[in-house]
């Protein structure tokens, strides 16, 4: 039996970064609900298809300079979702860059 405990846990410390990341918030874009240096666990789109919902924060790189950036999906439609931040005076999101492609993103927020 503690085999194959041992062999779950295993599974579940290789498998784990294949499928979920934690990631440091910069900058104060998302403040009060995501202050700066927060850290955010989220599940990432390499392996699964996900589709964000209006409201979900998603995490995605710049299209200006490819930096990750977190962001609430203000808008959804089938490829792509329009991103801003909390605090829009210190965002730069989809009214400065244009819409997402849901196929860029990284992943979705599930716990911040």
């Amino acid at each position: 039996m503690w085999k194959f405990l041992l062999l779950l846990i295993s599974c579940l410390i290789f498998a784990f970064p294949l499928f979920f990341g934690v990631f440091r918030v910069t900058g104060d874009s998302m403040s009060p609900l995501v202050t700066d240096g927060s850290l955010v666990l989220v599940k990432k789109s390499i392996l699964l298809k996900i589709k964000p919902s209006a409201g979900d924060l998603v995490v995605f790189p710049s299209p200006l300079d490819g930096e990750l950036n977190i962001k609430r999906c203000s808008a959804v439609d089938d490829s792509s979702v329009f991103v801003t931040g909390v605090n829009l005076p210190e965002s730069t999101d989809s009214r400065h860059f244009g819409r997402i492609s849901i196929a860029e993103l990284t992943g979705i927020v599930l716990l911040y």
